[in-house]
């Protein structure tokens, strides 16, 4: 088991700028998920190039 106590545990940071270069279709399937342990937020994070710099992302998390 894992920390949320989930069976499946599906994380994915993806930097909003890059988010937004997949296709609008993509980016609407994504949008429009309504499942039970999936969920979406915007989340800064350290640039791992510059610790001192924030990068806007979305932090995707699909647990069951």
């Amino acid at each position: 088991m894992n920390l949320t106590g989930k069976e499946f545990e599906l994380v994915c940071i993806i930097p909003t700028e890059k988010y937004h270069s997949f296709p609008k279709e993509s980016i609407a399937k994504i949008e429009a998920i309504n499942e039970d342990g999936f969920s979406m937020e915007e989340k800064p994070i350290k640039d791992p190039n510059n610790s001192a710099k924030l990068i806007d992302c979305k932090l995707i998390k699909f647990c069951i």
